[in-house]
């Protein structure tokens, strides 16, 4: 009986080993609330907001932002005129990165623009 016992724990202790061992390999969670996927705006600067796990690097576009105690980051983004690419990166140590890319085009001439033309830039 107590051989079983012992071999219950021992598999039970492995099985969280590699419960918790996966989330260090696991690329980390990203969401980014905002800004929307294939924005056209007028304005030059943008309010970039994103959640993740406390403790993962973020980096957006090369420039690291960081989380705060439960995972929620910002940063204001100037836009140039025209097609602009954010690179949002969650960086883990020992894990994979996760990226989330977005689009945003700049309309300083306060044109109409149709929302589709965005996929053909």
């Amino acid at each position: 009986m107590r051989k079983i016992a012992v071999g219950i724990l021992i598999v039970l202790f492995i099985g969280f080993l590699a419960f918790e061992g996966r989330k260090l390999l696991l690329a980390p969670p990203l969401t980014l609330l905002s800004p929307p996927e294939d924005l056209i705006t007028n304005d030059h600067k943008i309010q970039l907001v994103g959640q993740t796990d406390p403790g993962v690097r973020v980096t957006i576009n090369n420039t690291s932002v960081f989380p705060n105690e439960k995972g929620y980051f910002e940063d204001q983004i100037v836009l140039q005129d025209g097609l602009n690419n954010l690179d949002v990166k969650a960086v883990r140590r020992y894990a994979r990165p996760r990226l989330i890319q977005r689009k945003i085009f700049v309309n300083s001439n306060r044109t109409a623009l149709a929302p589709y033309l965005i996929k053909d830039l």
